[in-house]
């Protein structure tokens, strides 16, 4: 078995305020929902508890607030078997995401960062060298922290001589060094869109896509929902094909979280020396099996 190395997860923690609807509201319009229902989430530790039962050790880096649901939000991340002695206590709240999730399992997602906001670039910094002693790790960050703390993880994780990846969500302006730095960067067809300045309307369109981020970045996969991945790889053929690997059809209870789960079983499989192809089918299977619960987080027991 390849050498397995720990997953750093700097990002955020929030708790999940979800309420099911019949359809989404259209602007202006109200519509009635079921009773709020409080869960942990924050695509960080969404990802972490991917990378954690996926049976990879997940260290996060992050920060809650000294209210109650930072508390429960930090206990369940260890009852899933996160490693939290990075996260951080500040004053304030807690992040939350407030959730509307349709009949179709389509949701609607708005995001306060509460604490996550305050985790530093120094914060970063500290830990990433401190957990990085026993050998070099593997960084994925996603844009729910400042941009600036990111950015700084990914200078730092270079300079340790680690491997940084990268869930451009909620799509942002980066930086070309930080791009560069990804290995890989992981976006939906929405975010791809961003990158490049174009539509992105289909699979072709995706592949054509991939190719094109993957002279910005070491590696990039384009997940495309029920159509599942695309990805690219530089250091294959100088990155001048890309590949797609379909998932299978399922109806879908609730999609909240399932691209966190995608990329958490990703990583969890390339820190076990897998491929980036085989990374990807990896993270498909978990990703389909994440629609098939409610909330962004996996049932446990």
């Amino acid at each position: 078995m390849a050498l397995q190395n720990s997953v750093l997860i700097v990002g955020s923690i929030n708790v999940d305020c979800t309420v099911n609807v019949k359809k989404l509201p259209k602007p202006g319009e109200t519509v009635h929902g079921t009773d709020a229902v409080y869960l942990p989430g924050g695509k960080g530790g969404n990802q972490a508890v991917s990378v954690a039962v996926a049976d990879t050790r997940a260290i996060m880096i992050s920060a809650v607030g000294n209210d109650s649901y930072g508390k429960q939000a930090l206990e369940t991340l260890k009852g899933y078997g996160v490693d939290t002695a990075g996260v951080l206590e500040k004053d304030g709240a807690t992040g939350t995401a407030f959730i509307f999730v349709e009949g179709t399992g389509e949701n609607l997602i708005v995001v306060t960062p509460g604490a996550n906001s305050l985790v530093s670039a120094n914060d970063a910094e500290r830990f990433i060298k401190e957990f990085a002693q026993d050998a070099p790790p593997i960084v994925l960050a996603q844009l729910e922290l400042p941009i600036e703390t990111v950015e700084h993880a990914a200078r730092v994780t270079e300079d340790v001589g680690g491997r940084f990846i990268l869930n451009l969500a909620p799509a942002a302006e980066i930086s070309k060094e930080m791009l560069a730095s990804c290995d890989p960067i992981v976006v939906n067809e929405y975010e791809a869109s961003f990158i490049l300045g174009r539509e992105i309307g289909s699979t072709h369109d995706a592949l054509l896509a991939a190719v094109e981020i993957v002279k910005r970045a070491k590696s990039v996969v384009i997940t495309l929902g029920s159509k599942g991945a695309v990805y690219a790889d530089s250091s294959v053929n100088g990155g001048a094909e890309a590949s797609h690997v379909e998932t299978k059809k399922v109806e879908a209870l609730d999609t909240t979280g399932a691209g966190d789960a995608f990329v958490g079983a990703m990583t969890a499989a390339l820190s076990r020396g897998s491929n980036l192809g085989e990374a990807v089918k990896i993270g498909i299977v978990a990703g389909t099996a994440a629609v098939l619960y409610f909330g962004a987080q996996p049932p446990r027991g």
